[in-house]
């Protein structure tokens, strides 16, 4: 208000003095056309010179917008400017805060902020969504779905992005289910989708659809769906898993009655299963292990010692040695003149030893199995070795040194 008076005073003194200038000498401008003259003040030359000069210029802007498709918008008032300035910079603090509050947790305020400015912008469904998956962690899934229905209603295009969201709104209900039946119709159409597939393979999980799983790991790895760390353990879980499924159905068959074809249906199927595992998961010990213990728990304890014999030729593994000497198959005598090859290449292995008294007690020979026990322990004192020693003492009448070494293995076993 101070700048207008200021500016207002300097222009009455302008208008002031130039009026005074007009009055005190007004001058005389001639123009001469042939021999007429026309003869005039200088500030009404002036005068004439300006009003000339802005008519011109009018023109030749008219003359210039001729041939434009649409006309110019009228520029509009300072006012109308200003708050549209102002109004840009809320929705733009409120869209920021919206955001900022979901990313910090703030779900009520987040939900709220997003909602208040979403069909004001040129992509009202990442306003939608983002509020929708703000209202699920409020354990409000009324509200989610409503928001998700509102997404789907501004951008119905945009079905991938849907059917993702409503198939985290089944899982956070528990819904496994309606979860796996969106989440297949999103894989089919769109199959190389990394969230998808992540996603499906959590259901299955859920779901412990292991056979589902194990034929979809493929496209997991392929895709670097999860880290290689992640990977190896899914596949050690979902094998690991199958086999255990092969040996409860082994269970009930032999509780059922003797049924030998289902029994060998269940072997085929078992070595059909290992055959199409990946090396990484073949090369896995403890995988291999469940594997051989399925096959014995099946009946199978030819195929399980050949397959044990080989991964043990192949590449030296304890856990599979003491697995060697606790099967119990025809041929004993054959297992024990085997295992005894090992102990020339591992004569110091405190495993192969134990294992070697395990098989010497199957072919009834008790000094061996001695001799063999207590260079075990001799080596590496381990509870399973002095149970098994103290257990041979017993029958060998040896009450005092048997006694010795069941507290031996109860002081081993306190320790672990």
């Amino acid at each position: 208000m101070k700048r207008f008076f200021i500016a207002l005073l300097f222009f009455l003194l302008f208008s002031a003095f130039l009026v005074e200038l007009m009055l005190s000498d007004s001058g005389v401008v001639i123009i001469a056309f042939g021999e007429k003259q026309l003869l005039m003040s200088v500030w009404v030359a002036l005068l004439l010179w300006s009003a000339a000069s802005l008519l011109g210029y009018v023109i030749l802007r008219l003359l210039l917008s001729v041939g434009k498709d649409k006309p110019r918008k009228e520029s509009q008032s300072w006012w109308h400017k200003r708050s549209v300035k102002n109004q840009r910079r809320k929705f733009q603090e409120t869209a920021s805060r919206g955001f900022i509050n979901y990313l910090e947790g703030h779900w009520e305020a987040s939900v709220q902020q997003l909602t208040s400015v979403a069909d004001k912008t040129d992509v009202p469904i990442v306003y939608y969504l983002t509020a929708a998956h703000a209202a699920l962690e409020l354990d409000d899934r009324e509200k989610a779905q409503s928001l998700l229905m509102q997404a789907k209603k501004n951008q119905p295009e945009a079905a991938l992005a849907f059917g993702v969201t409503q198939a985290r709104f089944n899982i956070a209900k528990r819904q496994w289910e309606k979860a796996l039946a969106v989440l297949l119709k999103l894989h089919s159409e769109a199959p190389r989708q990394t969230l998808v597939l992540r996603l499906l393979a959590d259901v299955y999980q859920k779901l412990q659809d292991w056979t589902a799983l194990q034929l979809l790991l493929p496209e997991l790895r392929k895709r670097s769906v999860f880290s290689e760390q992640i990977l190896n353990q899914l596949e050690r879980e979902v094998y690991t898993k199958l086999f255990e499924e092969l040996i409860q159905q082994a269970t009930l068959i032999r509780s059922a009655a003797a049924n030998l074809d289902g029994m060998a249906d269940k072997v085929h199927r078992l070595q059909s299963l290992w055959k199409k595992a990946p090396s990484s998961v073949q090369n896995q010990p403890a995988i291999f292990q469940v594997y051989v213990k399925a096959l014995i728990q099946l009946h199978a304890g030819k195929k399980a010692e050949v397959a044990l014999k080989d991964a043990i030729d192949r590449q030296w593994d304890d856990q599979l040695v003491l697995l060697f000497g606790l099967m119990v198959t025809d041929q004993p005598s054959k297992r024990l003149e085997y295992a005894q090859k090992w102990l020339k290449i591992h004569p110091n292995n405190p495993s192969l030893l134990l294992t070697l008294g395990r098989l010497s007690l199957q072919v009834s020979d008790s000094t061996k199995a001695k001799h063999f026990f207590e260079n075990s322990i001799q080596l590496h004192e381990s509870r399973e070795a002095c149970i098994e020693l103290a257990k041979l003492l017993v029958k060998m009448g040896d009450i005092s040194n048997s006694n010795r070494y069941f507290q031996q293995a109860e002081r081993i076993n306190s320790h672990l």
